[in-house]
This record gives structure tokens, C-alpha cells and sequence, in this order.
């Protein structure tokens, strides 16, 4: 008996889910036309995935293993594009299942070779071209026509309709007047002077939902110039259809599509007139405040890099993060759903420098316990121990390749001394003469040494955890970097009070010393800290 494993797919959703039955159907009628002893033991079947990757198809990837463990002597599909799309991917596929000694067989071509995979393979790239061309091609003659060629913004609902035929007409939308009334309102109080900021807290006070229903933010109404996106930057507002602001490519190592934005000389526009919100004379106004504000601020590359803690500071009133409302070098932070949405009563601002001195004193105060500091004694010499093992076993390795090394060298020098041509053997000869002369210096290298625990190591520990400010200070930039990575896996969040917080709370450092240690057992040890005045003298005015 013939062990056969079906392999059936479909590309999208739009697609009918009997399309998996009809294909796993006619791969079973075609296994027992095979002389009476195929027997279909297995099916493995992905829905709604694309063929242009393997990335997200589980079922392919099931396939593939259990070849591996000779499950089933054959696979079958329906045609070669169901396997794979892509020719590196199909020709990996081929690969592999013929290493196993598992032929390929499709209803359409029957057994598969080197030519069917490489012929097809090329024909399926080209039709997802083809195929992607044509949709941007039917997107642009959409949007000359007015139509929307996909996506909902703020203000508008889609139409259901249908043409004289009866085929439904996609791409139609029309005003919604309570969402364009708020569109309008945000373009006026922007035009009369008021920030996103100031909006925003407006329209949360007054309850009025945003675009995707919860509170409002000020990035909402600002958007990304960029982008192109945001209530202020909405090009339909003004009666004008944009399209081809962006493209998406796919990354081969993980199958996922990234957006990349266009160039403005790509894009493509046209005129709706029955979809204007707001007046040309007021949209390009805003435009220009826009723009304004746009060339007041520094440019990215010159931005300063974050502090130590930056996005892990939380709002204990409201629980979103703390943002920085700029300054020097040690900037203020405050609550962002009170400066973004407005909807916060937490007033407290606290500077980067006494967020840092405060918690930093609390970790110190942490690390120094006794538990932490037996675990860090264990560690080390646990890991003594890994690397003396290691050791001994790498010069067992090289003593036993010097030992082949020499048998492979006599056996080359006999060959000669029997009569085979010097210059046959001389190339190898060489190779293994190398191979050894680099083994001999690397054992000199390792030396005799033995690695034992040293004493100290302790008092050495202590030291590094009291100095850790002064390390952070003064490191070159790169150590800087993995000081404070290391420093920031210890903490999960630095909760913030207000100074008139009902319980009296002030700042709460949360995280787990696991982190550092690997150890569970110290994962709860800083669960619930608090980084009181009395870590760190106060410094006044900041």
C-alpha cells in the first residue's frame, strides 16, 4: 500500500470554503485511478492563506515535518500553485521531499520534476504580478471615477448599491452630518487658534466618540505629514480622492507585509465634490498651520535618544503612560491622557532626573538583599563550572581531530610511497596540515589554567551594583546602550500618584529580579516597591 498525503488550500477569505472539499475530492478520485493501491492516510489543508509564502500555513509546515518522519510515501495536490507560489519555496519543497525519497504528484501533471517546478514556479510569479497589477490598475480606475477604492474614513458610510445589471457598485460613500459637523468643528477651532491638544479635551469632555469609538488623542486630529493621515491632513474632507499613498512589500524571513510609504509624485487624486466637509479656503488655512508647526520642530535625526525609563512610566490615576512635555536634558514627564485626551486629573509632572535617581536607588536597595546576592554567588559559580566542562570538553574534541588529523596525513604519505602522483594528494595534504596547525595554536592559546571560583566575587558584585549610576554616566555610547537594557529588564512599570492621591502613594516600582537571574524563585521579590523620598536626598526645583 501507497501511503498518500493530500495537501489542498485557498488563497482569501473572499473565497468558498468548498473549495478545500472539492479539491481534497478529486485528489482522492485521482489517488484510486493509481492501480487500485493509493490510499489517501492523510489530508493537511490551509485556509484562506496565501501561496506567495509559508509563512502562517500550518498545515503545510505539519506536512513537511511529518515527511521528515516518513509518515505517508507521497504527497498529491490538486496543481503545483497550491503547494507553493514561490519559486524559492517550491523548489525547497521539492528538495526536501526528495531527499526523503517522497515523490510529488499533482491531478494536473501527475508525477512532478525539476522542469514542472521550475516552469510553473516562474508562471506563478509572474500571474501574482500580473494579478497585483491589475488590482491597482482597477484601484485607479475607481478612483478616477470617484469611487473609493478601499477603506472608511471619519465622516462618511459606505453605500450599498447596485448597478441596472444587478452587480453591486463598490467603492460608493456619502456624508454622515453628525461625524462631518465635529470634522468641521476640529478645522474652525484649529483655524481660530486652538492645539490638537485642546480639541481633543473638549470633544472627550463632551462625550463625543472618536473615529474607532473610545476617547479622543491629539495624534488623531494631527496625524503623520508622512502618512498623510489624521482629521487635519484628510485630503476627502476638501472633496479630493487620494490614492496610492503607500505600498506594501512582504519580508522574506517572516511572510509579513510591511507598508512603505510613496513618493507625492505617485500619488493619484480626484475630485468628489459631493463628498466636500469643509471648504477649500479653510483646509488649505489649516494646511498652512500645519506646515508652521511642522518646521518648528527639531529634525528626527537630531532628536535626543530616550531616558533610562521613558515608556515605562504609567499614570496611577488613569493607567496610561507618561509622556515627555520636553525640556532640557532632564525633561518633565506628565500623564498622556491628560495632555493628549484631556480625560485625567492627574496634574503631577516629574522630571526624567529624579525618576531615575529614585528608582535607580530602590533597584540598588534590591539587588543588595541577601537572597539576591546568595543566588549571585550560585550563578557564578554554576557558570564556573559550565565553562570549565565546556573547556575540557573542546580540547577533548581537538585532541580527538589532531589524533584523525595525523592517521588521514600517514594514510596520504603511504598513497605516494605505493606510487600515486604527488600533486593528486598534495592538495589535500595541505588542508589537513592546516586544519592541525590551527588546532595546535589554539590549545596553546587556551592554556593549562584551571577555572575555579573566585574569591571576592561577592564584595565584586556589590561594588558594580553601588557604582551602577556612575556606569551609566560615563560608558562609552555602545556599553551605555546594554547597561540600560540590562537595567530596564528589571523593571515592568514605574507607577506615578498624584501628590494628593486619597492613599497617600507617591511612585511604585514593579518588576521581577527573575530577569536578571533566571531564577522564579526571585520573581516576586520586587513586585511591589516603592521608591519613597528617602532612597535619594530631594532635589528641589526639578
Amino acid at each position: 500500500m501507497i501511503r498518500v498525503a493530500v495537501y489542498a488550500r485557498y488563497s482569501s477569505e473572499m473565497q468558498n470554503e468548498r473549495s478545500i472539499e472539492d479539491q481534497v475530492t478529486l485528489c482522492r478520485q485521482f489517488a484510486k485511478r493509481q492501480n487500485g493501491n493509493w490510499t489517501v492516510t492523510d489530508v493537511y489543508a490551509d485556509r484562506a492563506i496565501s501561496g506567495a509564502s509559508i509563512h502562517g500555513r500550518h498545515e503545510f509546515k505539519r506536512m513537511v515535518e511529518d515527511a521528515t518522519n516518513r509518515r505517508f510515501d507521497v504527497v498529491l495536490a490538486e496543481d503545483i500553485d497550491r503547494l507553493a507560489r514561490n519559486q524559492a519555496d517550491g523548489a525547497r519543497l521539492y528538495e526536501r521531499l526528495a531527499f526523503q525519497g517522497i515523490p510529488v504528484w499533482t491531478v494536473a501533471d501527475g508525477e512532478t520534476n525539476e522542469m514542472h517546478w521550475g516552469l510553473k514556479g516562474t508562471m506563478s510569479a509572474l500571474f501574482l504580478k500580473t494579478h497585483a497589477l491589475k488590482v491597482r490598475r482597477g484601484q485607479a480606475g475607481r478612483v478616477r471615477a470617484g469611487k473609493s477604492p478601499g477603506g472608511l474614513s471619519y465622516g462618511y458610510r459606505v453605500v450599498h448599491a447596485t448597478d441596472a445589471a444587478g452587480e453591486i457598485v463598490r467603492g460608493e460613500r456619502e456624508i454622515v452630518e453628525a461625524e462631518a459637523d465635529v470634522v468641521r468643528r476640529i478645522f474652525r477651532e484649529t483655524i481660530s487658534g486652538l492645539t490638537p491638544r485642546e480639541i481633543t479635551a473638549a470633544l472627550n469632555q463632551e462625550g463625543i466618540p472618536s473615529p474607532r469609538g473610545g476617547s479622543w488623542n491629539a495624534s488623531t486630529i494631527n496625524g503623520s505629514k508622512r502618512r498623510g493621515n489624521g482629521i487635519l491632513r484628510q485630503h476627502m474632507y476638501a472633496g479630493r480622492l487620494v490614492w496610492n499613498r503607500q505600498h506594501f512589500v512582504k519580508n522574506p524571513d517572516t511572510g509579513k507585509r510591511i507598508t512603505r510609504v510613496n513618493a507625492e509624485s505617485e500619488l493619484h487624486f480626484a475630485d468628489v465634490p459631493k463628498l466636500r466637509i469643509v471648504e477649500e479656503a479653510d483646509w488649505q488655512r489649516v494646511q498652512e498651520i500645519m506646515a508652521g508647526k511642522s518646521a518648528g520642530h527639531a529634525p528626527r535625526a537630531k532628536r535626543k535618544s530616550p531616558h533610562l525609563f521613558s515608556g515605562l512610566m504609567k499614570c496611577g490615576v488613569c493607567g496610561r503612560s507618561y509622556v515627555s512635555a520636553g525640556g532640557s536634558e532632564w525633561p518633565r514627564f506628565l500623564c498622556a491622557g491628560r495632555r493628549e485626551a484631556g480625560i485625567c486629573d492627574n496634574r503631577r509632572t516629574i522630571s526624567a532626573r529624579i525618576i531615575e535617581q529614585r528608582t535607580l536607588a530602590a533597584l540598588e536597595c534590591e539587588l543588595l538583599d541577601d537572597r539576591v546576592v546568595a543566588e549571585v554567588e550560585r550563578e557564578y559559580a554554576a557558570e564556573r563550572k559550565r565553562l570549565k566542562g565546556s573547556r575540557v570538553e573542546a580540547d577533548r574534541s581537538r585532541s580527538r581531530r589532531l589524533v584523525e588529523i595525523e592517521r588521514a596525513v600517514k594514510g596520504l604519505t603511504k598513497l605516494v610511497e605505493i606510487g600515486a602522483e604527488p600533486e593528486s594528494v598534495l592538495p589535500r595534504l595541505k588542508e589537513l596540515e592546516a586544519e592541525r596547525a590551527r588546532l595546535q595554536d589554539e590549545r596553546q592559546d587556551v592554556g593549562t589554567d584551571v577555572i575555579e571560583f573566585r574569591p571576592g566575587v561577592t564584595d565584586r558584585y556589590k561594588t558594580i551594583v553601588h557604582d551602577l549610576r556612575a556606569a551609566l554616566a560615563e560608558r562609552p555610547p555602545k556599553q551605555k546602550l546594554e547597561v540600560f537594557a540590562s537595567v530596564r529588564s528589571l523593571v515592568e512599570k514605574i507607577v506615578i500618584y498624584p501628590h494628593n492621591d486619597p492613599q497617600g502613594r507617591d511612585l511604585e516600582l514593579a518588576g521581577q529580579l527573575a530577569a536578571l537571574l533566571g531564577n522564579e524563585d526571585l520573581g516576586n521579590s520586587m513586585r511591589s516597591v516603592v521608591a519613597e523620598e528617602g532612597f535619594e536626598p530631594p532635589t528641589h526645583g526639578l
